[in-house]
């Protein structure tokens, strides 16, 4: 079974009590049949945010709705931080991009090759 790579880039970060990190990433490899409705349905995660100092947070995430508006992909994530930097902290993800190819996937007419949305994490 192929693993899918998940890749998050997190930056510009504009963080008072943390001023020099300015920016993070998120590397995941997910095995197992993702179907385009998977993607539409509630569910949890857990993964490391890797921080340009070398530090790294670790998030658990509820991945509380994950809609089609319009034209637009939506996804709503909101935890907490239980360990590394920021721990104890809550943790908000909005990641907004265009459906066009999941909305053919979700069709029948076609698989989802990547999706790129924006993302703004809000973590505090």
């Amino acid at each position: 079974m192929t693993a899918q790579v998940l890749y998050t880039s997190y930056g510009p970060c504009l963080l008072s009590s943390q001023p020099s990190v300015t920016s993070g990433t998120r590397t995941s490899a997910v095995t197992g049949v993702l179907s385009c409705q998977a993607l539409l349905t509630p569910t949890t995660d857990t993964f490391t945010i890797t921080w340009n100092t070398g530090q790294t947070s670790a998030v658990r995430a509820n991945v509380q709705s994950s809609l089609i508006e319009g034209t637009t992909f939506v996804v709503l994530m909101t935890g907490t931080v239980p360990g590394g930097l920021f721990r104890g902290s809550t943790f908000t993800q909005t990641n907004t991009g265009t459906a066009g190819d999941l909305l053919n996937c979700l069709s029948g007419s076609g698989g989802l090759p990547g999706s790129y949305p924006a993302t703004v994490l809000t973590i505090g």
